[in-house]
Order: structure tokens, then C-alpha cells, then sequence
């Protein structure tokens, strides 16, 4: 069914209804109409009165014996009601002359049949709508918790910048102008990709070598730092800061080091994106740093619900934590 059906008003839902039974009922009985719009002038409008009983007779049963006796587990009552509506039914077509009829079990069948065919579209309609309204409140949900975790990039970027520059001051303070120059640029590029949906991985992977390049100034002569990415040679487009997470652990722990090592490599194999970070770390230095966590939880979450297929692999041994991400990227903005 299309979209637009569940979109109308109740009555116009039972006005689609009815039309589709009237085709239904034309089909049954279309030779017998034939002959007898020939012979008897007025049979339109008998015709268009056992048409509405038809619609009566699907009414009585969608909306009375099956909400009010099938649903509610009485089935007994629900054949009985059947039966006794099936009947009424009967008895009212053979009483009247609108197609002379001669055979009563044919009556009662055709009955059935347009009670079953009621009751079909009555159980589509029903089972489709409610299908489309829990998509429609998962969308709901999942747009409403991505724009929370969006909300929640900005100030823990910030954080994270800001702890770093306090870094600087303290140990070179006469570089801290080149840094906060750097710092800018970072942050400027965070809170407008965070206002998108998607930005091009081009400039992802570019934001990531601007920062890679931040801390190797802050790391200066200690340590090693190793920075490869593919340069895209499509649009791909992925969600913003998806990666930075990672890359921001992996300097802020194993910056706590006299000699880190970092390792960040981003391939492609053609739409399939393949993210390698690692870095080593102490772990008694970690286990004393304040962290709230909430970077890598909301980029769980965010992988989750942009990326349901992705695959992420976090390794931990004593001294180094391993990272692997492996997700699809599309062309477009969805």
C-alpha cells in the first residue's frame, strides 16, 4: 500500500474501502448485471443499496465481531456472531428481488466471501500501518538521539583541546600563540561538520592530519608518530568526527609517555573504508586520568546507528590499545 493511504482521515480511508468492494462486488456478479441493467431501469439504485449492505455486513465484522470478540479471545462468541450476521444476511437477500435468487447456500457463501474480503484489507491495512508507525518512531528515536550525541561533540572536543593547550603553556609557553592558531582552525572545522549529516571523507581525512599535526608539535622530539591515509578518488562521504575519537585517545594516553608510539592508517578499498589506530599507553597513568568516557561511548552509539554493518575491533594488552574499524561509505548525504 502506498504511503499517502495511511496518511488520510478515517473517512477517507473507508471511501477507498468502498470502492475497492464495489469492484469486488461488480467482478462477482458482472454478467448478471449486464442483463439485468437491460430489463429493469431502476436496478441501479437496489443495486447501489446492496452494495452499502455489502459494505454494512464487512463493517459489522471488522469493527464489531473481530475487535470486540476475536481480539479479545472469544472465539466462541466470535463464530457464533459470525454465523448469526452470515444468517441476517442470507434471509435479507432472499427476501428481496434483486437477482431472484434460487439458491441459499450460494447466498450465504457469496456472503462469506465479501466478509472475508473485508477482512483482509481491514487486517493489511492494520498490520502495514502499525509497521510504518513503529518505523516512523524508531526514525523519530534514532534522529533524536543522534542529534543529542551530536550536541555532545562540541564540548567534549573542547575538553580535550583545552587540556591539551594547558599541556603547551605549562611545558612551552612561548609556542602556545602557534598552537591556539592551530587550535582554531581544529575547532572551527568541528562545530560546522557537526551541523551536518555527512561531510566528505576528503575532508575528514584532512581535519585528522591537522590534528595529527597539532600533537606531533606539542610531542615534539619524543616518541614516533606514524600518519598514513588514502587520498579518496571519489566523493565518499561519512559522518563527521566518526574517526577523531580514536585518534584523540591515542594521543591523550600515549602522550602521557616519555616515548610514544602512534600509528594511524586509513585506507580504501573502493567504498570500504579500513581505520587502523594504535598507540601505547601506561596503564597506571590511565587508570589516574579523570575521563567521563563519553567520546568513545557516543561513537559507539553513533557507529550503531549510522553504520549497523560496520565492524569495530578494539584490542588491549598491558601497554597498547588497538583499534580497527571497517564500514561502507556512500556517495550521497544519507
Amino acid at each position: 500500500m502506498n504511503r499517502w493511504l495511511f496518511q488520510l482521515a478515517a473517512w477517507q480511508r473507508n471511501a477507498v474501502f468502498y470502492g475497492l468492494l464495489f469492484l469486488v462486488v461488480i467482478g462477482f456478479n458482472w454478467p448478471g448485471l449486464q442483463e439485468l441493467l437491460k430489463t429493469q431501469p431502476d436496478f441501479l439504485w437496489r443495486f447501489l443499496g446492496f452494495y452499502t449492505f455489502c459494505y454494512l455486513l464487512c463493517w459489522v465484522h471488522n469493527w464489531g465481531l473481530y475487535e470486540r470478540l476475536f481480539r479479545r479471545q472469544r472465539y466462541g462468541a466470535y463464530l457464533l456472531g459470525c454465523a448469526g450476521t452470515l444468517s441476517l444476511w442470507t434471509v435479507a437477500c432472499g427476501l428481496t428481488d434483486w437477482r431472484r435468487p434460487t439458491n441459499w447456500l450460494n447466498i450465504f457463501f457469496s456472503g462469506l466471501l465479501v466478509m472475508l474480503f473485508g477482512w483482509g484489507l481491514y487486517l493489511i491495512y492494520h498490520v502495514v500501518f502499525r509497521a510504518q508507525q513503529q518505523l516512523r518512531n524508531d526514525l523519530a528515536s534514532t534522529h533524536a538521539e543522534l542529534a543529542l550525541l551530536r550536541a555532545q561533540l562540541n564540548p567534549h572536543f573542547l575538553f580535550n583541546a583545552l587540556n591539551n593547550l594547558y599541556g603547551v603553556s605549562v611545558s612551552t609557553p612561548d609556542r602556545v600563540p602557534e598552537y591556539v592558531v592551530l587550535l582554531s582552525e581544529l575547532l572551527r572545522y568541528q562545530i560546522e561538520s557537526s551541523r551536518q549529516h555527512r561531510v566528505s571523507l576528503a575532508e575528514e581525512l584532512h581535519f585528522i592530519d591537522q590534528f595529527v599535526r597539532y600533537e606531533r608539535e606539542k610531542l615534539g622530539n619524543r616518541g614516533q608518530v606514524t600518519w598514513l591515509a588514502d587520498a579518496p578518488r571519489t566523493v565518499l562521504r561519512i559522518a563527521p568526527l566518526l574517526l577523531s575519537q580514536f585518534v584523540e585517545n591515542a594521543f591523550k594516553y600515549g602522550g602521557q609517555l616519555a616515548h610514544p608510539v602512534v600509528s594511524i592508517e586509513a585506507t580504501l578499498a573502493g567504498n570500504e573504508l579500513r581505520f587502523h589506530c594504535r598507540n601505547t599507553f601506561n596503564a597506571r597513568l590511565r587508570a589516574a586520568t579523570t575521563s567521563t568516557k563519553t567520546g568513545l561511548a557516543n561513537t559507539r552509539q553513533r557507529l550503531a546507528l549510522q553504520y549497523p554493518h560496520h565492524t569495530l575491533t578494539i584490542q588491549e594488552s598491558d601497554s597498547v590499545f588497538d583499534v580497527h574499524l571497517c564500514l561502507t561509505l556512500s556517495h550521497d548525504e544519507s
